[in-house]
């Protein structure tokens, strides 16, 4: 064959290559939107499967233990910033409804609630407007003060403020007491934490230490000795 007939078979080949893509028989759009169709309900049952999966998991007992107590935990730390600002504000010569809105003012987190603090200062936050809205509604002086009191760590505090509303004394040194408490409270918390983490900590390093020690040790010696002494 010469180079002209090679030539002619490839623009042949080419040829009827084109000519069998375009007249191959194409698919009509409606199958394929018939099948994309088909396609999306499965789509969003699978990921509604995966949120319900989700959200099952995270209502756990465990989980909702767990989140519980990192809350109490959470809030048990701002008490005693809400418990001084109160007093600051009581002192400056705010009526309690005023001091009850700064107080709700200044510890309310800004944007999302992302962590647990931010969570349980918003909580703690929506106490003190109640305690305003309650008051500026003419409620009992006493009484109103109950959502705070309802918090484990702003019960003294509630109680301080009753009783300055029964005796007419100032509550200032009652409430900057009740502060110093509450944090001597969680400083004594925070260290006795800090001793069982450390002693827990040793339980893992005793658990991969004493196997690797008998295993390198111990073994190899017995194995030795068992080697050498029976027959």
């Amino acid at each position: 064959m010469t180079a002209l007939g090679v030539a002619f078979t490839g623009v042949a080949a080419g040829v009827s290559a084109g000519l069998s893509v375009l007249c191959w028989p194409r698919r009509p759009h409606r199958q394929a939107r018939q099948r994309l169709a088909r396609l999306t309900p499965r789509a969003e049952e699978t990921a509604t499967g995966r949120a319900e999966l989700i959200r099952r998991l995270r209502r756990n007992p465990w989980t909702t233990a767990r989140r519980s107590r990192q809350l109490a935990e959470a809030s048990a730390r701002i008490c005693p910033e809400a418990a001084e600002l109160l007093a600051a504000c009581l002192a400056a010569g705010a009526e309690p409804l005023r001091a009850a809105e700064v107080v709700a003012s200044a510890i309310r987190p800004t944007g999302s609630l992302v962590t647990y603090a931010e969570q349980a200062a918003f909580d703690l936050s929506a106490r003190f407007q109640e305690v305003a809205h309650l008051l500026r509604l003419g409620g009992n002086p006493i009484t109103s003060w109950r959502p705070v009191a309802a918090e484990p760590g702003l019960r003294p505090v509630a109680e301080a403020i009753g009783r300055a509303g029964l005796s007419g004394a100032p509550p200032v040194t009652a409430i900057r007491a009740c502060a110093q408490d509450l944090r001597r409270e969680r400083h004594a918390a925070s260290t006795a934490a800090a001793r069982r983490a450390g002693v827990r900590g040793v339980a893992p390093l005793a658990g991969c230490f004493l196997p690797a020690f008998v295993l390198i040790g111990i073994i190899p010696i017995a194995l030795g000795l068992a080697h050498r002494l029976l027959p």
